[in-house]
């Protein structure tokens, strides 16, 4: 089965408390739909938003309208659909040696273009003095995946509706020997801070947005709106006329759309 190389290590890998590294629970983020419109219902493929003028109660999610017409929906693809196989992508280093120093250690011996072998280490599993030079996991080549997970499920809700035991889950980070990789900064009642800080620093920073190879906006998806100006994600960026609802902002000249509390696919996978 061919091994897909869209997730890297630290976006997507959730080590469990346990050390076995047989679980990941990632955020990825989606398409938003206008606020106008609200989530209705989500199968394996698809997350289907429907006009805020067929909505049910209070709640994001509605119950079933079976009336609405066609045209009223917006069906999001999901990018990870159960079933999907990703080849995780990690921060890695290349030792000048045909074995492995530590062959207790996970590692891989990979040939070279030139016909010569190198092992490869692996940054999440390392724990020998001494480090060595470690490479982005952007730059993973393929045949350098050690780890595999199958996404099993795929939950659509607003950020700030997660859980508090799905936010350490992701942002806790052990070894395979139950060690902190990360260590939370804020124990228990402060962890929601140190999740809307991580989430930020992948989501909140504006993205250019291309059309026809030229950019004609950007757009960014911050944990909160007063997450986003304290934390100065808003460099660059100008309010035309009032902050809130309705109001407009420009990034290097360009239009800035901000989808604060963004919508997100709750990916949950386990180690092949």
């Amino acid at each position: 089965m061919k091994t897909k190389l869209n997730v890297t290590d630290t976006q997507a890998i959730r080590i469990s408390k346990q050390g076995t590294g047989d679980e990941m629970l990632f955020p990825v983020m989606m398409v938003q739909p206008s606020n106008n419109y609200y989530l209705h219902r989500v199968n394996d493929n698809y997350a289907c938003f429907a006009h805020n003028r067929f909505k049910m109660g209070q709640n994001d999610v509605a119950m079933s309208v079976p009336d609405i017409p066609d045209d009223k929906y917006i069906d999001v693809k999901i990018p990870y659909p159960k079933g999907t196989i990703l080849g995780i992508r990690e921060s890695y280093a290349i030792l000048g040696t045909e074995q492995c120093p530590w062959p207790e250690m996970p590692h891989k011996i990979i040939l070279d273009e030139n016909g010569y072998k190198y092992c490869h280490v692996y940054k999440a599993s390392f724990d020998r003095c001494g480090a060595p030079r470690w490479h982005s996991s952007a730059t993973m080549p393929h045949k350098a995946i050690i780890r595999q997970y199958e996404v099993i499920g795929n939950e659509v809700k607003r950020v700030q509706d997660m859980t508090w035991e799905e936010m350490q889950q992701i942002i806790a980070r052990f070894n395979d020997k139950g060690e902190f990789l990360y260590k939370i900064k804020h124990i228990m009642g402060h962890l929601d801070n140190d999740f809307t800080e991580w989430f930020n620093s992948l989501f909140a920073k504006p993205r250019a947005v291309k059309k026809n190879g030229e950019i004609v906006k950007y757009v960014t998806y911050p944990y909160s709106m007063m997450s986003f100006w304290e934390k100065n994600y808003c460099n660059n960026v100008i309010s035309l006329g009032k902050r809130g609802e309705g109001a407009i902002y420009e990034h290097k000249g360009l239009p800035l759309e901000i989808y604060d509390n963004p919508y997100i696919f709750l990916m949950k996978g386990v180690k092949l």
